[in-house]
């Protein structure tokens, strides 16, 4: 694929991401919301349903959605994470900045 890719194709591509331990996509489980793409950058919502999850499968799902949009030259800008009522924002480069509040 190449740069420039249309917002529809972005969407598509992020939407074929599947959760490592069960075998249904992100938007399948409604955890992927609210994607944004300006440029070559791109905001998104993944909503996580436990306050608990490993860090191994949260990284493994930034990362995925990281790579997908690798393909099309895109950059993953923002992560807005919520977890039972919070609203954590993870700046997605190589030294994240996380910021936590209430929604």
């Amino acid at each position: 694929m190449t740069k420039g890719a249309s917002e529809q194709e972005i969407r598509h591509a992020l939407a074929e991401v599947r959760h490592p331990e069960i075998a249904r996509t992100l938007v399948d489980l409604g955890m992927l919301k609210d994607i944004t793409v300006k440029s070559n950058k791109v905001a998104l919502t993944l909503a996580l349903p436990l306050m608990g999850i490993p860090t191994q499968v949260r990284d493994y799902l930034i990362n995925s959605l990281r790579q997908v949009l690798a393909v099309y030259g895109e950059i993953l800008n923002r992560v807005v994470r919520h977890q039972a009522g919070s609203n954590k924002t993870h700046q997605a480069g190589n030294s994240p900045a996380v910021s936590s509040g209430t929604k």
